[in-house]
């Protein structure tokens, strides 16, 4: 329940600060250029044409076999939609920041810290020349397929990606050290 009003009133100062800018002499471009921000930053919803990528263990692949999807996996699937063109991914619909980490922990993998489960679906907006045969990304899930029994499927379409989550970034310091007397 807090989250929702979190996101109606979120929502709400969008709507008003869009309005105060549109409104102020530079408003249009200024729009334009927040707008292209806010993608790149995943700090807005964002869509358009993409690639959906579906994968997915092997079938009857048992826990613990390299028939199963891998952190790596998808690290190499997403690292290849970037390359290639994409200006925004999520997995299983958690969007991809600068900040964002693709880590296996035992056997669960996770994104953004949180753990995502099988099937796994990759949404990137771009790169649609992707899906066509031949491509890189074709290529790679060939070879996932061939090498370790995966399923996979890359499909065009209209794809939509969700906000991002933004995390303050983290410094480690020292603590203050006592300065020596130059007197002693």
């Amino acid at each position: 329940a807090r989250q929702v009003l979190v996101d109606e009133r979120s929502t709400r100062v969008q709507a008003q600060q869009d309005a105060l800018l549109a409104a102020s002499q530079d408003g249009p471009g200024t729009v334009d250029a927040i707008a292209r921000l806010s993608n790149v930053a995943a700090a807005a919803e964002a869509n358009g044409p993409g690639i959906t990528v579906t994968i997915d263990d092997a079938p009857n692949a048992e826990e613990g076999s390299l028939n199963r999807v891998l952190d790596r996996d998808l690290q190499d699937i997403v690292n290849h939609l970037w390359r290639s063109g994409a200006t925004g991914i999520a997995v299983n619909n958690k969007r991809l920041t600068g900040t964002s980490a693709i880590r296996g922990a035992g056997e669960a993998i996770l994104v953004n810290y949180q753990p995502v489960t099988r099937p796994y679906v990759v949404t990137a907006l771009g790169a649609v020349d992707e899906a066509r045969e031949g491509s890189g990304l074709q290529a790679l899930l060939a070879q996932l397929t061939e090498d370790y029994g995966l399923v996979t499927d890359a499909r065009t379409g209209d794809v939509a990606l969700p906000v991002g989550e933004v995390r303050a970034p983290r410094f480690a310091s020292t603590a203050p050290e006592a300065v020596p007397d130059a007197t002693a």
